[in-house]
């Protein structure tokens, strides 16, 4: 694969079950996704399995850097995907002007898809990210808070 796309393919089948493998820890979320009737959403994750959570512990930084590009990288998919869609919908050779072009060309429609996602979720990121920063420092604080110091276990 060239380098204007990323990585050499990896191929994720022979991982696909649970488990260490060749070095390699594979372990599942589970998201759940609540969305109101009149639109507003909200989501949460967990692990899978209790197993699945001791296979991230094992992973450096316990799982936690890995669970978050992970989540990313399938919400800019996401993005992308519904970008397109609005694309084909506007512009009915869309995916046949990709289709027929160049080396070039491709990377041209590519670059402009992808600068519709990362404006999207920017625009998402701007409007919701300083509440879930907020939620984020009290769930730290409360985690915090709930063990006490080693000072206070001296029993000085």
């Amino acid at each position: 694969m060239s380098e204007k796309r990323g990585k050499e393919p990896f191929d994720l089948t022979q991982y696909a079950e649970r488990g260490l493998r060749d070095g390699f820890a594979t372990f599942n979320l589970r998201v759940r996704i609540v969305v109101s009737p009149d639109g507003p959403m909200w989501s949460t994750h967990e692990f899978e399995t209790p197993e699945d959570a001791t296979l991230a512990e094992g992973v450096a930084s316990q799982g936690t850097r890995q669970v978050a590009h992970a989540l990313l990288t399938e919400a800019l998919r996401r993005e992308l995907y519904l970008c397109a869609l609005a694309e084909m919908t506007k512009d009915i050779d869309f995916l046949q002007v990709f289709a027929d072009g160049d080396e070039e060309k491709k990377k041209r429609v590519a670059i402009s898809l992808a600068t519709s996602a990362r404006k999207s979720l920017m625009g998402t990121t701007g409007k919701i990210g300083v509440g879930y920063a907020f939620e984020i420092l009290e769930m730290l604080v409360e985690q915090t808070t709930a063990f006490p110091s080693v000072d206070d276990l001296s029993g000085e």
